[in-house]
């Protein structure tokens, strides 16, 4: 599963990054909604791991951007700031899922583990199960992205973008 993770917190990004890569997940980074749209237009992905607070970027506005460029990947928006109103709001962005930060490593690999069942390509279907909470080397002349997009390449020979 080719998971990207939208985060601009170096802590979570590595700590996700590290576990995901660690239970076999291929997982690319962006930290803001103009690296986000550069690697949706170079991959597809599985699953997209958003966070709503970007800085001066909005993750509900990514959200529903991705969606209105007919992305189907599942998506999981995340928050410290988790409320009820944020998570209606997350749901009518067009997210799959959420989570309130902090959370446990086990939850993410839930949501995970129900994304791949459904395989991310009934969306309506799947949202009221995701949001149901569960219980308690690399050369030096390349940027991140840079990187990142050549994972893309060499991992989705002679995939084509499929749009809606």
């Amino acid at each position: 599963m080719h998971i990207l993770i939208v985060e601009d917190d170096e802590r979570i990004v590595s700590f996700m990054k590290r576990g995901l890569e660690a239970e076999s997940y291929e997982v690319a980074i962006a930290s803001s909604k103009a690296q986000t749209l550069d690697l949706i237009e170079a991959c597809t992905y599985d699953v997209i791991i958003l966070d709503i607070f970007l800085g001066p970027d909005d993750g509900l506005d990514i959200c529903r951007t991705l969606r209105q460029r007919g992305v189907e990947s599942s998506i999981l928006l995340m928050t410290a700031k988790g409320t009820a109103e944020m998570e209606k709001m997350s749901r009518q962005a067009g997210a799959n899922a959420y989570l309130s930060k902090p959370f446990s490593f086990d939850e993410l690999l839930e949501t995970l583990t129900r994304f791949g069942a459904s395989g991310g390509d009934d969306r309506a279907e799947h949202v009221p199960s995701a949001f149901t909470k569960p219980d308690q080397s690399r050369p030096t002349n390349m940027t991140v992205s840079e990187m990142d997009m050549r994972g893309c390449f060499s991992t989705n020979t002679g995939r084509r973008r499929q749009w809606s």
